[in-house]
């Protein structure tokens, strides 16, 4: 759905991504998709009700915080917002794959059905 957003870069799409998987492997070690919810809502509440900042292209409304993104595009997010920014993507793949570790520690990952056949009948 982001992909049809104001100012989306490969930067971006990347970033959204990521965060997909971010939000997919929370799921997995939780089994708890209000913990995805809340982890997206506050991820925009941040961006865009507190720091003021623009949230997947959309234009920046004032939050708690006045904030003013100085630098190059990819550190900043650019038009998108930081989301779109290296720092960004590099955050979330760290924690994704910290939550893909978790969940495989614990046994959370469901093997496909093709793996899953016991064949000693």
């Amino acid at each position: 759905m982001h992909l049809v957003n104001d100012n989306i870069t490969v930067l971006g799409f990347a970033s959204i991504t990521a965060a997909g998987l971010w939000l997919a492997s929370a799921f997995m070690l939780t089994g708890r998709l209000w913990m995805c919810v809340a982890m997206h809502a506050a991820w925009n509440f941040f961006q865009d009700g507190i720091f003021s900042v623009a949230v997947s292209g959309h234009p920046v409304r004032n939050g708690l915080w006045i904030s003013k993104m100085n630098g190059p595009d990819w550190m900043t997010g650019g038009a998108f917002g930081i989301e779109s920014s290296a720092i960004a993507f590099i955050i979330v793949v760290v924690v994704t794959v910290g939550l893909l570790y978790q969940a495989a520690r614990y046994g959370r990952i469901v093997r496909p059905f093709w793996k899953r056949i016991d064949r000693n009948f």
